[in-house]
């Protein structure tokens, strides 16, 4: 028996001016790749494997996807020939997850998806009214056993909730945004040079307010790694870090927590 979950790529921007490889997702495509991720955490599926076609809309929804649940994007592994792949390469891809202990997750591109998981499942579909069978951002769960295969279920993220659960103090609360964006963490990166004590600060390109770098903490790392990253990724520095955390404060971001 095997279980593998197939995604189709979220929504992409065609607003932009790029090769269809590097176009990225749009806001819309965003919202629904995390929500996916979201139901991904509620129902406990954790995906040993994800591959993913290596086009960045679908490297960008396994990463929404990934974080929203919860899971690190070290999870993620890049399989070039998912990009344009003909249904019978979808298929046999399905038939290599197959053999893999642990849950995998596939995200890719229509019509080869699509029609690999006509292929199997023809007769399980649901009938959503509409002719489509695998709109963007939508979840097939197969079941594998022997030559048995199950629709176990077949998720679209228009028919999820718009909001996410982040919980805080005891209760639960209703967000815009995945609860992993509700946590950050940030350096106050020091030296002292020519017997003087000299501190970091740094601006946002689109903002004039001085700061310190800092970032939401991604799932699988801790505050501390993830600080490290967004000073390295923020202002370039990288530096010894003390063990013990100056503090922690709360205030509203993104209109809620």
């Amino acid at each position: 028996m095997s279980d593998v979950l197939l995604l189709r790529h979220a929504k992409s921007d065609w607003s932009v001016d790029v090769d269809d490889f590097d176009r990225p997702l749009n806001n819309r495509g965003k919202r629904a790749a995390q929500r996916m991720g979201e139901w991904l955490n509620t129902h406990q599926f954790i995906p040993e494997q994800v591959w993913v076609s290596s086009a960045k809309r679908t490297m960008e929804t396994a990463e929404k996807n990934l974080k929203a649940a919860g899971l690190p994007i070290s999870l993620i592994k890049p399989i070039p020939e998912l990009y344009e792949a003909s249904p019978a390469t979808v298929l046999d891809i399905i038939a290599k997850a197959q053999k893999n202990m642990g849950l995998t997750l596939i995200i890719g591109h229509n019509p080869g998806m699509e029609i690999a998981l006509v292929e199997l499942v023809a007769d399980q579909l649901p009938d959503f009214g509409d002719d489509k069978v695998l709109p963007t951002a939508t979840l097939a769960h197969l079941h594998f056993d022997d030559n048995k295969v199950s629709l176990n279920a077949f998720i679209r993220p228009k028919n999820l909730p718009k909001k996410f659960p982040v919980r805080r103090d005891g209760q639960v609360h209703y967000c815009d945004r995945p609860a992993y964006y509700y946590q950050q963490s940030g350096v106050l990166a020091y030296r002292w040079h020519n017997e003087q004590l000299q501190v970091l600060l740094i601006t946002k390109q689109d903002r004039e307010k001085w700061g310190i770098p800092k970032g939401i903490i991604e799932p699988g790392l801790s505050a501390t790694e993830s600080a490290l990253k967004e000073a390295m990724e923020e202002a370039g520095v990288i530096g010894n870090i003390h063990e013990d955390a100056l503090g922690c404060f709360q205030h509203n971001k993104w209109g809620n927590l």
